[in-house]
């Protein structure tokens, strides 16, 4: 299909200029793996927890398909089993450079500022491109903006068009002029996929607590463990009953952990040693890798650790899943938006002192309150769930005829 004058300016442009600052290089220690590969390309800071979400998503559903992110600053690593990589600046040479290495067979592009040589680039590659979470207020690089049309022509490349609302795709569909599939799904979702969980197990520990009040302490430090187990001991004196799950980041420290609070009078538990929650135990050491989802769904109450210190946060979306709600302390990268969505919306609260912790603590174990946390935490970690599992089914179709 011949391209429209603008964009063909606007790349005779680009072929002619040369770029500055620093060239995309391929990334030395990763490789394209076999089979099929999806790049989702978010733009927006504030679009990467989206995407990097989906595709958690896709992945557990299909753990054939690998996930490459791009972003437009470098990526940290991460634990988990996305590809990441910066995405190339807007020129021919590096464009293809970027899509000859990672050789892409599907592209979605998140809610982004359109880069035309890229998206142009794919699209003569024989590359199906998607647009998700699209409003109305696409933009084009600085440039581009210069060339009258070339966000029009642009916007035709697609496949699929996912969008926000109706009011981005009426508007999409007058730049389009109707020439592209224009859907309206509402916006992916935040939440990452459910941790799993052994349900005969589940079962079991259900029966042994049932009759308790519980709370947990999940993926705790050494910096987080004296503040928590200080608010236990003050609040069992009202909740005489009450058991703490002390779930610590490195299962390894479990014995460490057992034998310090079992010097200070503690009555514990410790699940890698076979032990169960008594009547009498107060705190129980759950040190047995792979059980976390067991204790989101068991606990009403979770406090999250690292949070009190400078250590990296954990997800508070996967105790929200789960409905338990959340309660952290003041240190929340990488997650800071997941847990201020989450404060905003009831679903969580913020925690500075044990005293602090002593009093939701107090709140959340009145039952109508940690239901209404609960409430509010499944109302913001299931939104956006017809959208997620619309752009999965797109996916699939496409690697579906592709034979994949």
């Amino acid at each position: 299909m011949r391209r429209p004058l603008a964009l063909r300016l606007y790349l005779s442009m680009t072929a002619a200029s040369s770029a500055t600052g620093q060239r995309w290089a391929a990334p030395l220690d990763l490789a394209r793996p076999e089979g099929p590969l999806v790049w989702i390309h978010s733009e927006a800071e504030a679009c990467q927890d989206t995407a990097a979400c989906f595709a958690k998503h896709l992945q557990k559903q299909r753990d054939d398909i690998a996930v490459l992110l791009t972003t437009c600053d470098p990526v940290a690593p991460r634990k988990d089993a996305i590809l990441y990589d910066q995405i190339p600046p807007e020129t021919q040479q590096d464009t293809a450079a970027f899509l000859q290495f990672w050789r892409p067979d599907l592209g979605i592009w998140m809610h982004s500022g359109l880069r035309p040589v890229l998206l142009d680039t794919a699209t003569q590659n024989g590359i199906d491109l998607v647009l998700a979470n699209a409003t109305e207020a696409l933009t084009l690089s600085t440039v581009a903006r210069n060339y009258r049309g070339v966000r029009r022509a642009i916007l035709r490349q697609f496949k699929l068009i996912l969008c926000l609302n109706n009011a981005a795709k009426l508007t999409l569909a007058k730049l389009t002029a109707d020439t592209v599939p224009i859907e309206e799904t509402g916006p992916l979702q935040l939440a990452p996929p459910v941790l799993d969980c052994d349900e005969t197990l589940l079962e079991e520990y259900r029966t042994l607590v049932q009759n308790r009040p519980i709370w947990l302490a999940a993926n705790t430090r050494f910096d987080d463990e004296a503040t928590l187990v200080l608010a236990h001991r003050q609040a069992i004196r009202t909740h005489h009953r009450l058991l703490m799950v002390l779930h610590p980041e490195d299962p390894s420290k479990g014995d460490e952990i057992a034998q310090t609070l079992g010097s200070t009078g503690w009555s514990i538990a410790q699940l890698s040693k076979g032990q169960i929650p008594r009547e009498d135990v107060q705190i129980l050491i759950a040190d047995v890798p792979g059980q976390l989802g067991m204790w989101y769904r068991l606990a009403p109450i979770s406090f999250l650790g690292g949070t009190l210190a400078k250590q990296p946060a954990a997800d508070p979306f996967q105790a929200a899943s789960l409905g338990s709600a959340v309660l952290h302390g003041p240190r929340t990268a990488p997650f800071e938006n997941a847990y201020t969505l989450l404060s905003d919306t009831g679903a969580g609260r913020l925690i500075r002192t044990p005293e602090q912790l002593l009093t939701a603590l107090n709140d959340l174990l009145q039952a109508q309150v940690a239901a209404s946390m609960a409430r509010a935490a499944w109302e913001v970690t299931s939104h956006g769930a017809t959208a997620t599992d619309r752009l999965i089914s797109v996916i699939e179709t496409t690697f579906d005829d592709m034979g994949y």
